[in-house]
């Protein structure tokens, strides 16, 4: 198994990083987004940083 995450470098500003994750969730909530995603065998799981960076420590 594989996976694939956006990531910003350290002390990019909460403004920031809060708008990356609304931007994600909103293309991935798209369906010819998240339909040309799932054609290509994908599985789309959004999550917010916190998650992401708990999911990478675990890794």
């Amino acid at each position: 198994m594989s996976w694939v995450g956006i990531s910003a470098p350290a002390g990019t500003p909460p403004a920031v990083v809060a708008r990356l994750e609304k931007e994600m969730e909103r293309a991935f909530k798209a369906s010819d987004i998240r339909k040309q995603l799932e054609v290509q065998g994908l599985v789309v799981v959004a999550s917010r940083s916190a998650d992401y960076t708990d999911f990478i420590r675990k890794e």
